[in-house]
Parts: structure tokens; C-alpha cells; sequence
């Protein structure tokens, strides 16, 4: 009996060792020190211009949009007589309700300076005639060509006007020589009551319709002009 009790307190003692020992093991296992690595023996590289400039780049960022404010375009149309300015002006007016920034100033115009030397082709029998003799002068070069729709100069085809008769006359030798011979010129002198129209802030889709206004007006010219 008493060899088993005192097996039984040796086991005991055994056990209780046992689960001492693990509890100081746990209790210092954070405090474990690991040895540093040893040192690094190897020769620095001295980066070179191209090793810099072979490194990966962060891409650049866009830059930012810059707005542009949109160029101003004026036009002057004329000029005209008492009753063309009078059409014309109720065209303009009827394009204005459609693009309420265009702005539109009128100005009188005197004899001197209304004074034109129109080149053009007569009026053709009908318009299927004059859309053909259009053709055939743009095959040959002349790109600036008009065919008038108004009541006097029905299906005539206007080639150009001209402040200096001379300049006139040396674009009719010129088409005379393409063989464009029935190309003739004509004085336009309107008179004292002219007037003309400036158009203000003309954007793309506005020239368009003023463009289309044309033919319905054959004293009228279009062109750009300073804003100033």
C-alpha cells in the first residue's frame, strides 16, 4: 500500500513539473532574441545617367483643358437698292429669330463705293441648262460660281464682282483662255440710296444660311470683314 502511494505522489510531482515548465516556455516565447542577419558585403552600384533614365517613369498626368473662347466672325452683305435692301433685311431679320445672338447693323453706302464690275454668264433657258453649264465651268477650274434664282437674273451664273474694272477685265481674258467664252461683264451702278448689312458674331451654322441667301440676290455680295 505504501508503494503505490508513493508511486501515486511521484507521478503527481511528475505532472505538475510538466505543465510548469510549459507555462514558462509560453509565458517567454515573445522574448526569444533572433540574431541579425549578417552584414551586407557586396560593392554599392553607382547608378549612371542611362541606369537613372532606364527606371520605370510615372506616367504624366494630362494636362488640363483649356478652354478657348470662340473667334468672333463678321460678314457684310451688299450692297443694295431701295427694294433689295428691303428683301434682304426681312431675310436677316427671319434668321436672327433663329439664332438670337447674331446681332446685325446696317450702313449707307454711297454711289463711289456701290459702284461693281459683275462678271457672269447670261441667264440659261432653264435650270437643268444652267446646272449643267455650272458643271462644265467647274471642271475647268472655276470653283467661285453662283447660279442666281432672283426675278431680273433667273438662272444666270455669277463668276465674280469687282471693285477695279481692270481686274474685271483680266478674269474675263482669263476665262476667255479656258474656254469660257461666253463669260461677259457688267457695270453695276446702283445709285446713291445703297445700303449695306455687317453681321456680328456669325457662327458656322448662320454663314450657311447666309450663304443660301445668295442667289436670291444678285447686287449683294458676302464677304468677311474686320469687327472692328
Amino acid at each position: 500500500m505504501k508503494l503505490l502511494v508513493i508511486f501515486l505522489l511521484i507521478v503527481n510531482f511528475g505532472l505538475l513539473s510538466f505543465f510548469l515548465a510549459s507555462d514558462y516556455m509560453l509565458a517567454h516565447q515573445d522574448a526569444v532574441v533572433v540574431p541579425p542577419p549578417p552584414p551586407y558585403t557586396g560593392a554599392i552600384k553607382l547608378l549612371s545617367d542611362a541606369d537613372v533614365a532606364s527606371l520605370p517613369k510615372k506616367a504624366a498626368e494630362p494636362a488640363p483643358a483649356v478652354s478657348v473662347a470662340p473667334t468672333e466672325s463678321c460678314y457684310e452683305w451688299g450692297s443694295f437698292n431701295t427694294a433689295d435692301s428691303a428683301r434682304a433685311l426681312s431675310a436677316l431679320k427671319k434668321l436672327k429669330l433663329q439664332m438670337p445672338g447674331l446681332q446685325i447693323s446696317a450702313k449707307a453706302v454711297s454711289k463711289q463705293e456701290s459702284t461693281r464690275y459683275w462678271v457672269y454668264i447670261p441667264a440659261q433657258k432653264t435650270m437643268e441648262d444652267a446646272q449643267a453649264k455650272n458643271d462644265e465651268i467647274k471642271a475647268l477650274g472655276v470653283q467661285d460660281t453662283l447660279i442666281l434664282q432672283d426675278s431680273q437674273w433667273h438662272n444666270a451664273i455669277s463668276l465674280g464682282m469687282f471693285k477695279d474694272e481692270v481686274l474685271a477685265n483680266k478674269f474675263i481674258d482669263k476665262l476667255h483662255a479656258m474656254g469660257i467664252k461666253n463669260a461677259v461683264k457688267a457695270k453695276r451702278g446702283f445709285g446713291s440710296n445703297q445700303t449695306s448689312y455687317t453681321m456680328h458674331h456669325v457662327q458656322p451654322e448662320q454663314l450657311t444660311k447666309l450663304t443660301a441667301l445668295k442667289p436670291h440676290f444678285s447686287t449683294g455680295e458676302l464677304k468677311q470683314v474686320d469687327c472692328n
